[in-house]
């Protein structure tokens, strides 16, 4: 697994007012340092706040889930459904349509997958958190060019070599091959480099990496696919919130220390009057939000575009929860749990509704 996997990183606003640069970060860039009545209090400004800071995500979260949608769709469609496949190295039982099981013993072993994948994630979190704790930045670093790399290079690869087969258009090896290693490079060089590149460079090499994840993710058979997404929604809400939580003590780690990690946040620009207010997401969550509008794509359209409607209302309601509380919060678990649940209502309920009604009419 790529480390943009390895590492969810919970929603922060990072507000830079002056003064000392390295103040503690809390989300609304509140300094917790210099208490006070009004540090709880909440009001209008808060929600002003919390609404510059859904349009500022509200874009490129947006722009990643279409993407995902489309590379994951046209690419299964050119493939079929052996696609999933790829990914069995990685699960333990075998549930697809094959197997012959009962629903029951296939959620039975879809929970187990999805159990078995998370705790190599947590494993892989605790790693990353060691490794920054005590300051091998150099082998960290390192890492995670190298995955960017491979991700961006092999990844990015096999995409554009499936849409020339698609196409039908000629090209040779090398032209190939000088392609896909000038856009690694470059993109692992604008990710944890940055100076001197336009941040929309940097914003847009980001959003590649988690169309490129969420398009292996979804290769996934789909009950352990499904089952994955809220095993993951769970264990966010759970690292994040808890006193002993992995994700709850990298977060403390970069805030005390003021030294940010490349290449696992997204950041944006909440007011233009502002250019120091930031919002920071975490490029799992494009990452899955991408994974289960992707799986809802598979099934058709009227499915993801309700599956996207309810993950930006959550998005929301996470951003306005973040306004509340003024702590750094999961941004997983209400999105996709609303998307899971919805996704399921549109299939069952909803889309036979519309087959009904679309079908011929009867005149009596």
């Amino acid at each position: 697994m790529d480390e943009h996997m390895e590492e969810r990183q919970p929603l922060l606003v990072d507000r830079k007012d002056g003064g000392d640069s390295y103040a503690p970060m809390t989300p609304l860039g509140v300094d917790k340092r210099h208490g006070g009545p009004e540090d709880d209090s909440f009001g209008i400004h808060e929600l002003v706040y919390a609404a510059n800071s859904f349009c500022a995500v509200l874009k490129p979260v947006s722009l990643t889930m279409l993407l995902a949608s489309v590379v994951v769709v046209y690419i299964r469609s050119e493939e079929g459904d052996g696609g999933g496949q790829s990914l069995d190295q990685y699960t333990i039982y075998d549930e697809s349509d094959e197997s012959g099981d009962t629903t029951s013993v296939r959620l039975g072993k879809s929970m187990v997958n999805a159990l078995i994948i998370v705790c190599g994630l947590a494993a892989a979190t605790f790693c990353i958190v060691c490794l920054y704790k005590y300051r091998f930045m150099k082998l960290l670093i390192g890492y995670m060019m190298l995955s960017s790399c491979i991700l961006l290079g092999m990844m990015g690869g096999l995409v554009w070599w499936t849409l020339l087969e698609a196409w039908q258009v000629p090209l040779d090896c090398v032209t190939f091959l000088l392609v896909c290693y000038n856009f690694a490079v470059v993109g692992v060089v604008a990710i944890f480099y940055q100076k001197g590149i336009p941040m929309v460079i940097t914003q847009g090499y980001l959003v590649c990496t988690s169309v490129l994840m969420a398009w292996q993710l979804s290769k996934f058979e789909e009950w352990t696919g499904w089952c994955l997404l809220v095993v993951l929604a769970l264990y966010d809400l759970c690292a994040v919130l808890t006193p002993c939580g992995p994700l709850k003590a990298l977060v403390n780690l970069i805030q005390e220390r003021g030294e940010p990690m490349p290449g696992l946040l997204y950041e944006a620009e909440i007011s233009a009057e502002d250019p120091g207010e930031r919002i920071k997401l975490g490029l799992g969550d494009f990452v899955f939000y991408s994974v289960l509008v992707s799986k809802a794509a598979i099934y058709g359209f009227s499915a993801s575009a309700i599956c996207y409607l309810v993950i930006i209302s959550g998005l929301g309601a996470t951003l306005v929860l973040l306004s509340v509380f003024q702590t750094a919060l999961p941004a997983l678990p209400i999105s996709i749990s609303l998307g899971v649940t919805f996704y399921f209502l549109t299939r069952m309920y909803i889309i036979p509704f519309v087959e009904v009604l679309g079908g011929p009419p009867i005149f009596i």
